[in-house]
């Protein structure tokens, strides 16, 4: 038993010892809860409480991630007791955290000896994500171009010992129906730091998962023109490629143009070079209004072009080979001789077949091309370099223009040929 004495010395009373010693074992056990309490909110609310109580090692482990992209092979790291308390978290929680970043080539756990960085920024768990919000397996038609550029995206890292994956999410049209990513694997595994790299096709820069991006220091190389949560974007020279076709319709006298689209993007890009050439601009002459991803699109922006006034364009753009092709059994149901009165050119995608039957300027643009400068610049990002540029724009080449003569076949025969696929 405890021997309590009062401040002068002498011997307190049995009764008045047997209530001390209650007070100190209450105190003591308060103290102890009070311990135990402070823990429990320290582990459950510093660390987030977004992931699952089993996955806050794999978010303890992505911090300490951050800080070894800075260390040096060999340096002592700081004990689990260290790092437990610096982050508010168990002691497990931390043991657990290094053996995953042992087990991914971080760290070296030495036993008796401590925990040492075993070499930078290993990748061989990382990997560069090949984003895709629009759903490529799920689309009727009209998406050649992206499954192509993908291909060759994941051939030319391949080719740079880079390790990539596809993520498709779930979106059926241009524009997603919310503000958050549809791909479920790809917020994961950016949650849990797998993604060295972005490379987004058909994906619109939403801040749900840019933000997280920058935040963990990974680059975005985009499409659709420089965007400010992208580091850098690769896209078609749709502008470039208007302005050749309009110089080449001009050289022919054609100064009455049309245009048909994907978007109202494109359509305005139109409008912006038909206005510098001095051209006549008819409003009632461009169609992007058709959810082009929809059969038949191509055949009703022709028909309602045509029908729009008693005045007919004398020459067309086609924005997209697959717009073209929707539209041939439209034109030939107009009559219209081609191209003796009306000039077409079409810009298309490298590989992609056109009619043969029908003389028309073709214009493409490599996917292959597209995939070479995507993945160069991505590289360069991750290698913490500065490109010259940030926006790289793929031009369209010219393909073959067939000698004008003056084409006109049946309606039943182009409906004909574009069931059969042969256009």
């Amino acid at each position: 038993m405890l021997a309590v004495t009062s401040p002068n010395g002498t011997a307190r009373s049995p009764a008045l010892h047997r209530k001390y010693n209650f007070f100190l074992t209450c105190l003591s056990q308060t103290n102890i809860f009070v311990l135990k309490i402070q823990q429990i909110t320290e582990d459950c609310f510093t660390m987030s409480t977004k992931l699952p109580r089993n996955l806050r090692h794999e978010q303890l482990a992505i911090e300490l991630r951050k800080e070894l992209q800075a260390a040096t092979p060999g340096d002592r790291v700081e004990s689990m007791e260290v790092t437990a308390a610096r982050f508010g978290v168990a002691i497990n929680t931390a043991r657990m955290a290094l053996v995953l970043l042992q087990h991914e080539g971080w760290v070296i756990l030495r036993h008796g000896n401590g925990c040492f960085v075993s070499r930078p920024a290993p990748t061989a768990n990382r990997h560069i994500a090949l984003l895709s919000e629009y759903n490529l397996l799920l689309s009727p038609r009209g998406a050649a171009f992206y499954p192509h550029v993908m291909h060759e995206l994941r051939l030319f890292l391949s080719s740079k010992a880079q390790s990539s994956r596809l993520y498709i999410g779930h979106v059926m049209s241009e524009q997603p129906p919310s503000d958050l990513a549809t791909s479920t694997d790809f917020m994961e595994d950016l949650a849990l730091d797998r993604i060295s790299g972005v490379a987004a096709l058909a994906t619109l820069p939403l801040h749900n998962w840019t933000s997280q991006a920058k935040a963990k220091g990974i680059p975005i190389v985009g499409m659709s023109g420089q965007n400010f949560r992208f580091n850098g974007s690769v896209d078609p020279d749709f502008s470039g490629a208007i302005q050749s076709s309009l110089r080449q319709l001009v050289g022919k006298g054609r100064r009455q143009p049309a245009f048909i689209g994907w978007d109202e993007g494109s359509c305005t890009k139109f409008k912006t070079v038909v206005a510098e050439m001095g051209l006549t601009l008819n409003r009632a002459w461009t169609r992007t209004s058709l959810p082009p991803a929809e059969p038949g699109a191509g055949w009703s922006d022709f028909r309602e072009i045509w029908a729009a006034c008693e005045e007919k364009p004398d020459c067309v753009i086609f924005g997209d080979d697959v717009l073209f092709q929707d539209a041939l059994p439209a034109i030939q149901a107009t009559g219209v001789h081609i191209p003796v009165d009306l000039e077409i050119v079409v810009l298309a995608n490298k590989g992609i077949p056109l009619p043969q039957f029908l003389p028309i300027t073709r214009l493409d643009c490599d996917p292959a091309e597209v995939a070479r400068e995507m993945g160069t610049l991505l590289l360069q990002f991750m290698a913490g370099e500065k490109p010259p540029q940030r926006q790289i724009s793929v031009p369209y080449h010219p393909v073959m223009e067939e000698e004008p003569q003056d084409t006109k076949l049946t309606t039943i025969e182009a409906e004909s040929a574009w069931r059969n696929g042969s256009v």
